[in-house]
Parts: structure tokens; C-alpha cells; sequence
């Protein structure tokens, strides 16, 4: 009987050192996701790391031209005139496509199928079809002629580096103010461009704007001179001329006008808190390595009866979840990339410039591979810890713990 009950309690302790090291290893990816991914700091250090800033202008250019020229009709009559468009065609659609597709649809994840447009033409058949994108109205004439070069150039003068970085921050901080649980909304302020705008810095901008265009033709200069507001010639005029720079200092305060005081990243919630669950999953990442600690505590109650068999009973199991840690530190980047490639990037919707998306992908990046790191280095302490007390264990004499 003796003997059963000492094989049961081996094979328990066995079971509960398996346990842990299972634990750790979640421990060791939850507590750090947790702690990294709600961190403002992390993201402020990503930023920085893939020189974001430097690159922000041209991939805004590139975005703004890419919206711009987007024509929702030309994807899709279900993606054609969302905001014009009445309540109940938006009714008929998610009741004849069914919710889940009429939002992946409208939120250009994905084009619709032959039989979702067939089942579309019904709605507008009984409602009436969306106008085309050229009834609703394209971008401004000020704008529509406009390059991501020449919107490159114009960011770059009136939303310097250090500018975008501070932006850039309290954008961040708010975010996270929000998410953490210190902030009922998320806004930041853009006060600062339109003062730049309307200052010495919008000048500026334009100057600089087209200084960067060819030489004016004669052409060109008459054109300046008779100009519509629904045409714009833009290049570079002779000192003589600049009389003729007024149109395109006007274009400055017309973006002005456009721009609100604050841009609001995170409206308030109404109702109950959204972030609630959220908050209570976080609270059991942090928690998990008392998990692990639990389970150490268990297993020695159990087995432990001698400095030697502790040092054994620790280490082991310490020794081969720091190693198997080491393995998934390792193995974190390369997976996300597996994923993100996999499942992530395709769903993205098709008029996001394809620089954005690859800024999105280096920042992502930067920020798993910090995560990896720390991975990597809290489970070789662990690892290092383990192998200590294992080869310990071998020169501590077998001596009873008295109870």
C-alpha cells in the first residue's frame, strides 16, 4: 500500500512539473504581450527604430492620391454611395447578404461573388441604384491634379519631423490613456497645423511646393493668368510672376477651413464599458505567472522532503522550460510573419497604398521582435536558473528535511 501511495505522489509531482512548464511557457508570452502591447512606450521606441517619421510624408502623398483616385463604384455597386444612400437599401443588403459579408464587403476586405451582386441588384432594383462616382463628386480641383510628390513636399514643410513626432506621441498616449483605462476618449490636436497653415510655414509650403514643379511655359503663364477655379496649372513661375502664386495660396487656406481643432481617435462610449472584457482578460495575463508559482508551491508540498530533492525538482522542470522559452522567443517572428502574410495583409482593404502597408508591417515587426527579445532573455534566466540548481543538486548531500 505503501508503495502504491509513494508511485501515486511521484507520478502527481511528475504531472504537476509537467503543468509548470506548460504554464511558464504561457506566462512567458501572455505577461510580456500584456505588459508591451498597452504600452505606449513601445510603439513611441518602434517609431523611432524604423524612422517613421522621415518616411510618413511620402507614404501620406501616396496614401491621399490613392483614396482620392479610389472609386467605390467602380469596385462595387454594394460599396457605391455609403454615406448617401438610404437606410433601408443598407437594411435590404445586410438582410440579403447576411451581416457578415455585407460588412467584409463595405469594408473592402473583399470583392462580392456573382450571386451576392445578383442578390444586391434586388435591393436597388426596389430602392433604386447608387449614382455613379462621378455624379457624387471626386476631390477638390485644388487637390485632384495634385502627386504624392507634391503632397510629400507639402507635409513635409508644414508638418516638420519633430512636429509629427510630438503628434505622433500624444496620439499615442491618448490611445493608451483610453485603452488603460485613464481616459473616457482619444484625441489629438491639430491646432498647431493649422497655425502653420496660416502662417509663415504655409507660405512656406507653397513656395516650396512649387519650386519643385517644372519652369512655367509661356502657356502655362497665360493659363496662371486667366485661371478657372475648376483648373489649376501648377509650376514654377519667374520672380516676375509671383503675383500669379495667389491662386495656389489660396488652396492653403482652403485645406485649413477642412481641418478641425481636434481629431477625435477614440469617441466616448455610450453605455456600458467596451473595454470591460477586455480589461478583465488582461488582468488574467498578468496573473499568470502565479500560475506557474502555484504549481512550484503544489509540487513541493508533495515530493520535496530534502535540500537535494528541491534543488532536483526545481531545477529540472525550470531547466527544460527555459529551453523550450528559448524555442518560442525564437520562433515568435517568424510566425507572426506567417500569419500577418497569411491571414492579415490580404484582408486589408484594396485602396490602402501598398507603402502604408508596408510601414504598418515594419512597425509591427519592430514591435514583436522587442517582444521576442524579452522572450529570449527571460527564458534563458529561467533556463540558467534551472541548469544552477540541477547541477546543485548533484553536490548537496541527501539529508531529510525535518517536519
Amino acid at each position: 500500500m505503501g508503495k502504491y501511495f509513494t508511485g501515486l505522489v511521484k507520478f502527481t509531482a511528475v504531472f504537476l512539473a509537467i503543468l509548470f512548464v506548460i504554464a511558464t511557457l504561457f506566462a512567458l508570452f501572455l505577461y510580456n504581450v500584456e505588459k508591451r502591447a498597452f504600452d505606449a512606450d513601445v510603439y513611441k521606441e518602434a517609431l523611432l527604430d524604423e524612422e517613421i517619421y522621415a518616411r510618413l510624408p511620402g507614404l501620406i502623398g501616396e496614401q491621399l492620391v490613392s483614396s482620392m483616385n479610389f472609386d467605390p463604384c467602380a469596385y462595387s455597386l454594394i460599396t457605391c454611395g455609403l454615406e448617401q444612400r438610404s437606410y433601408s437599401i443598407d437594411v435590404c443588403l445586410e438582410d440579403r447578404l447576411g451581416e457578415e459579408a455585407y460588412k467584409s464587403i463595405t469594408n473592402f476586405e473583399r470583392e462580392p461573388t456573382g450571386v451576392e451582386n445578383r442578390r444586391a441588384d434586388s435591393c436597388f432594383e426596389e430602392y433604386g441604384f447608387p449614382k455613379p462616382a462621378a455624379e457624387e463628386g471626386g476631390a477638390s480641383a485644388y487637390t485632384e491634379n495634385m502627386t504624392a510628390k507634391d503632397w510629400e513636399l507639402l507635409i513635409a514643410v508644414l508638418v516638420p519631423p519633430e512636429e509629427m513626432k510630438a503628434m505622433a506621441e500624444e496620439a499615442l498616449d491618448e490611445t493608451f490613456n483610453y485603452l488603460n483605462g485613464r481616459g473616457l476618449s482619444a484625441e489629438v490636436s491639430l491646432v498647431r497645423i493649422k497655425d502653420r497653415l496660416h502662417g509663415e510655414e504655409g507660405t512656406e509650403a507653397a513656395m516650396q511646393f512649387l519650386s519643385a514643379q517644372p519652369p512655367c511655359t509661356a502657356q502655362d503663364l497665360l493659363q496662371l493668368s486667366n485661371m478657372l477655379n475648376e483648373e489649376i496649372i501648377y509650376c514654377n513661375p519667374p520672380e516676375a510672376s509671383l503675383a500669379l502664386l495667389r491662386p495656389t495660396l489660396n488652396l492653403l487656406t482652403i485645406i485649413e477651413n477642412g481641418i478641425p481643432d481636434q481629431f477625435q481617435i477614440i469617441k466616448p462610449a455610450s453605455g456600458n464599458n467596451p473595454l470591460a472584457g477586455v480589461q478583465r482578460l488582461r488582468f488574467m495575463m498578468r496573473m499568470s505567472p502565479l500560475v506557474s508559482m502555484g504549481l512550484l508551491f503544489l509540487m513541493t508540498l508533495l515530493i520535496v522532503r530534502t535540500p537535494k530533492g528541491w534543488l532536483r525538482w526545481w531545477g529540472i522542470p525550470m531547466l527544460i522550460a527555459g529551453a523550450l522559452g528559448l524555442v518560442v522567443g525564437v520562433a515568435i517572428m517568424p510566425i507572426f510573419q506567417f500569419i500577418a502574410n497569411r491571414f492579415l495583409y490580404n484582408q486589408l482593404p484594396v485602396h490602402i497604398s501598398l507603402g502604408l502597408v508596408e510601414l504598418g508591417a515594419d512597425l509591427a515587426a519592430s514591435v514583436v521582435h522587442g517582444l521576442s527579445e524579452i522572450i529570449v532573455l527571460q527564458a534563458l534566466l529561467i533556463g540558467i536558473l534551472g541548469l544552477g540548481m540541477t547541477i546543485g543538486a548533484i553536490f548537496v548531500r541527501q539529508e531529510t528535511i525535518q517536519r
